[in-house]
């Protein structure tokens, strides 16, 4: 299950975590993970939402989990991003 009601067929989470986090240049900023299986192969969905004024953002990545070394190379990716908004 996705979210509460939210079902496809084939997809099962594993796991998720999300926490607030500081990204460079946003008001506000949450990053989060999902381990998933799709028809038995694993993968991971991971992402930051936020806003910087006066536009929402989100930055995400989906890892098939081929090379052990892309997980933590996602993570830094994400926690690295820097966001510039300038309202017209």
């Amino acid at each position: 299950m996705f979210a509460e009601g939210v079902v496809d067929e084939g997809w099962d989470v594993l796991s998720t975590r999300h926490a607030v986090t500081a990204i460079k240049g946003a008001n506000t900023a949450r990053w989060f993970a999902i381990d998933y299986t799709h028809e038995g192969e694993k993968g991971l969905f991971m992402g930051i939402v936020g806003f910087a004024h006066p536009y929402w953002f989100w930055f995400y990545g989906n890892d098939h989990l081929k090379n052990s070394s892309d997980r933590d190379y996602l993570e830094k990716l994400m926690l690295g991003i820097e966001v510039q908004a300038e309202a017209e």
